[in-house]
């Protein structure tokens, strides 16, 4: 299964900004216009679902180290409703929801634990910035630590961009 996202995040990051490591609260809307698709394939054929889910606002704490170039989210998550994943066709649906076990399991979780950065929020400009985001990936009750490569930008005085495109192997979590 192929997990790709391009969300566009309306936020603030004022840590970039701070010479010393406090933890800070921030505001994070996600944006209607962002996307969240599955790609994958079976040993039938190859799919692309759609997450349909409208994620709206949250708020977060963060903990910059500008020394060591992170910022660190002590409890930072994106839940993906099961439910809300559309792959155009009833039988891959339910197919997809067995696999993932939706009727016990109904979220697949990304907890967001640490983002490596190699710029300042004043490089953070249109143009794409390589990060890493290691989070905690959690489907059907089995978790793995997953290292995902994001791209950002700055898109708006106070909206930036990400994209991230990473391969998940179900198999991997049971």
């Amino acid at each position: 299964m192929f997990y790709n996202s391009l969300l566009y995040l309306c936020f603030i990051l004022p840590g970039l900004l701070l010479p010393h490591s406090t933890r800070l609260v921030q505001n994070v809307r996600i944006l209607e216009k962002s996307k969240l698709y599955l790609e994958g394939y079976s040993n039938v054929n190859e799919f692309t679902c759609r997450c349909e889910q409208n994620f709206g606002s949250f708020t977060t704490q963060y903990l910059p180290d500008l020394a060591a170039g992170v910022l660190s989210f002590p409890d930072t998550r994106l839940q993906i409703e099961t439910a809300a994943i559309d792959c155009g066709h009833r039988i891959m649906n339910k197919d997809l929801k067995n696999t993932l076990q939706a009727d016990r399991y109904p979220y697949i979780t990304t907890q967001l634990t640490q983002v490596s950065l190699n710029v300042n929020r004043r490089q953070l400009n249109q143009h794409w910035t390589h990060l890493m985001a290691d989070t905690r990936m959690t489907i059907a009750d089995a978790s793995r630590q997953i290292r995902i490569p994001v791209q950002a930008r700055r898109v708006g005085a106070t909206t930036y961009q990400f994209r991230s495109f990473y391969d998940i192997h179900l198999s991997d979590f049971g």
